[in-house]
């Protein structure tokens, strides 16, 4: 089966970039990507996944200026400095975020001009090496012409070609179904063809670049060639409005969780429970069970309980006169004290 992730850069943009977290892990998804993250620190978001039990599956690297126009470095002559500078940048927020897959964008260049397909090579190789250390892929995605005019890498054929001439293990195709679709059609052969190939795929419906079950392609059938792939879900706000459905019905409202200082690796555990008059069971025998030098936050009924680092029964006393109101959403962040 496909493994689905939350694109945040197009999905739940209601919500503050960081509780967008938050809203994918409440729609069941266990990994999300993000196009540029750039804007907010990487411990933040680390701390977001942490706190939801969310891995990365994917970022870009740095597009350059994009006020200037600019839609990637790889395939840019004369900017391998910038190129490198913006590798090392994705590095730094892909190690803190766990992210196994890099998308490195060729940018605007004309593909008949020798000089940038040289250029363009040599800075994936670049990627390539200065990431498999730490067994991260790099990803290569064709992209069409009518969303980005002039970008240099829009031919399936010609990413297949690169990644065949560079013999390099991290080095993947990036299948984005929707531009697969502008560019070439063909969907469902090119999944199959490609496949040994393909590192990650995205899903939007076509032409208008949204809800995946609409618009003039089968994705359901076209997405049955994929199996044992990561999957983004680049729009799939359907997902998500019937996710809030289900919560109005079960007399659900939604409080953004308070902050928590986990990290990548320790426990985080979020309750979602129908309004009752007492805690639930297994949450009481967890609050009471030994958690040797660690604090706890916790949210009931949208209150929020300060940290009482080390645990002790304090924390049980601060709860108890909540208890009798309607728990709607119980969220326990259990962290190790720093030494």
């Amino acid at each position: 089966m496909p493994r689905f992730a939350a694109n945040l850069t197009w999905l739940f943009t209601e919500y503050d970039f960081l509780e967008r977290f938050d809203a994918a892990a409440e729609c069941g998804f266990e990994a999300v990507e993000v196009l540029f993250p750039y804007d907010h620190p990487a411990e933040a978001i680390a701390e977001r996944l942490a706190c939801n039990n969310l891995t990365m599956a994917l970022i870009n690297v740095p597009p350059g200026s994009v006020s200037g126009g600019e839609r990637g470095l790889a395939a840019l002559a004369g900017r391998a400095n910038d190129f490198r500078d913006s590798i090392a940048l994705a590095a730094n927020y892909a190690y803190a975020t766990g992210a196994r897959r890099v998308h490195v964008l060729a940018g605007l260049a004309d593909t008949r001009d020798d000089r940038a397909a040289a250029t363009y090579r040599d800075n994936i190789a670049y990627a390539a090496d200065y990431f498999a250390p730490r067994g991260i892929e790099i990803m290569i995605e064709p992209i069409n012409s009518r969303d980005v005019p002039g970008y240099f890498l829009q031919n399936f054929d010609a990413a297949m070609r690169v990644i065949e001439d560079l013999p390099l293990p991290n080095l993947k195709l990036q299948f984005d179904i929707y531009h697969r679709q502008i560019l070439h059609g063909d969907v469902t052969t090119g999944l199959r063809e490609l496949m040994p190939l393909i590192g990650h795929m995205q899903i939007a419906g076509v032409p208008d670049r949204n809800e995946p079950d609409g618009g003039e392609l089968n994705i359901a059938f076209s997405s049955k060639s994929s199996t044992g792939s990561a999957m983004t879900a680049s729009s799939a706000a359907n997902t998500a409005r019937a996710a809030r459905r289900e919560r109005a019905s079960a007399g659900l409202r939604r409080i953004a969780p308070a902050p928590c200082n986990a990290r990548p690796g320790l426990l985080s555990r979020r309750h979602h429970e129908a309004p009752r008059r007492r805690l639930p069971g297994e949450v009481a025998e967890w609050l009471k069970a030994p958690h040797s030098k660690c604090g706890i936050r916790a949210t009931v009924s949208g209150v929020r309980i300060p940290p009482s680092p080390p645990f002790n029964d304090n924390l049980l006393n601060k709860i108890k006169p909540l208890s009798g109101h309607a728990v709607r959403r119980l969220t326990i962040g259990l962290h190790k004290e720093r030494a």
